[in-house]
């Protein structure tokens, strides 16, 4: 009886044991097959069916560490590890463990308590300023304006404010010296060394990029109504009755050309055409860029007029209008012929393509991404528009209605409501990437600038996203 029990006991130890070391190869196996999940659970179901099998000592259970956006450093337990989200890390069973992620431009997310029942740890990282100021006594309602290295920023009681695009530090201001005169519309820049902004003392500054001196001022006597359009190494002027063309270099007003209805909107530059694209009431000319005389222009259905700033989207013209569209013309000096109607000769394409309806009033300004426009609406829409196939791709309400305008690179979609909420969408299909909240009004635009998003505030905050 006594062998028979040794022999059943020896079996038993010697089927527990071939069990537990043909589980642990299983789950090396898969292991080394990068099959986490499944090694995760043969490990697990060795530990608990064969604790105290030599193999049971031998386990360690992997961690799938995973962040959103992917790159993050991560600690255990106060160790750096040498690889980046995502990554595997290894632990002894019954160990605890406290991770922290790390991205630049994110906030640290620390994940306490990680214990060996879990196979993954994934954390969405939460997008805040890398670098944030803020300004004094300052009322921010226009563009931000950049050259790529600096931040130049308008403040409408009278003041150019130049900041360090990489830290945020301010290098110098420029401000008017007639008490009560404003920057009423978004400085410009004229060239690698020179700004362009106007004042509502009817003067045209010309400032120093790198000392924020002043190069030249120019009183022309007459509003200057919108912000000034750089062309062709001139500074074409909107002002009340007229277009005023300045030649920087030689400091002197070039042309003058009388206009018989106020310019409602900002001017526009069509480089291929080489023309100035001008919003007069229901009526949108072209000009020839150097001798200012009409080249075409187009009569906008009765009632409908520009609102917003227009933009060149591929071969087209896209002017947002005050009911709720975007009328797409040709932008072409002299039309195309095609062939007419039953074989009869030629005839003219008409300027207007079509007419796309947004459903909603226009709030903001225009931005463009290849053949895509952006702009956002009443309803707190924010809305993209294939330009060619003449429709909306897709929409996505914002927490509030928006009044600056969004700015877009080729895959980002940067947008500011007017409560200061921010949002990045991917281009194409319009899912959200990453928002932030800076609980404070935004009226004015933001700006890319290399890598960075910079959004001011109408108080004077100014902060610096990585997109």
């Amino acid at each position: 009886i006594l062998k028979t029990t040794v022999e059943q006991t020896v079996e038993r130890l010697s089927r527990y044991l071939d069990d537990a070391r043909f589980l642990f190869n299983e789950a090396e196996a898969a292991a080394k097959a990068s099959a986490m999940e499944t090694a995760f659970q043969k490990y697990r179901e060795l530990l608990e069916k064969f604790p105290n099998s030599p193999e049971a000592k031998k386990v360690v259970l992997p961690l799938i560490i995973e962040s959103e956006p992917a790159g993050a450093k991560v600690w255990v337990n106060g160790v750096l590890q040498q690889s980046v989200t995502p990554l595997i890390f290894m632990r002894k069973p019954g160990t605890l463990l406290e991770l922290t992620f790390r991205l630049y431009g994110y906030k640290d997310s620390v994940v306490p308590m990680v214990g060996d029942q879990q196979l993954t740890v994934k954390v969405k990282l939460q997008k805040v300023p890398v670098w944030s100021l803020k300004l004094n006594e300052v009322t921010l309602i226009s563009p931000v304006t950049t050259d790529g290295r600096r931040i130049f920023i308008t403040n409408v009681r009278g003041s150019i404010i130049a900041l360090d695009a990489a830290e945020g530090k301010v290098l110098w201001e420029y401000k008017l010296q007639k008490r009560l005169s404003q920057f009423p519309s978004q400085v410009v820049s004229f060239d690698d060394s020179l700004l362009v902004v106007g004042s509502s003392d009817k003067v045209l500054h010309v400032i120093e990029k790198d000392k924020g001196s002043l190069f030249w001022q120019c009183n022309l006597e007459k509003e200057i109504e919108k912000r000034v359009l750089v062309a062709n190494k001139r500074v074409f002027v909107a002002v009340e009755g007229a277009i005023f063309v300045i030649n920087i270099g030689e400091k002197k007003v070039e042309k003058v050309k009388p206009l018989s209805t106020p310019v409602e909107i900002p001017l526009l530059y069509d480089e291929r055409e080489d023309t100035i694209i001008v919003a007069l009431g229901e009526e949108i000319v072209a000009l020839d860029a150097t001798s200012l005389n009409e080249v075409w222009s187009h009569r906008l259905p009765a009632g409908t007029k520009a609102v917003q700033e227009m933009v060149i989207s591929g071969g087209f013209l896209v002017v947002p209008t005050n009911v709720g569209t975007f009328v797409i013309l040709r932008r072409e000096r002299n039309l195309p012929k095609v062939p007419a109607d039953e074989g009869k000769g030629e005839k003219v394409l008409g300027r207007e393509i079509s007419s796309i309806k947004l459903g909603a009033r226009i709030r903001t300004g225009v931005c463009k991404s290849d053949k895509m426009v952006f702009v956002c609406t009443d309803e707190h829409m924010v809305s993209a528009v294939d330009v060619e196939a003449g429709s909306v791709v897709w929409r996505y309400k914002l927490e509030a209605p928006a009044e600056a305008s969004p700015v877009a690179d080729k895959e980002h979609l940067l947008v500011v409501d007017i409560r200061g909420n921010v949002y990045a969408f991917k281009i194409d299909k319009g899912s959200l990437l990453w928002s932030d909240r800076l609980n404070a009004e935004v009226i004015a635009s933001p700006a890319i600038v290399g890598q960075f998003l910079v959004v001011v505030t109408k108080d004077g905050g100014v902060f610096s996203y990585v997109r």
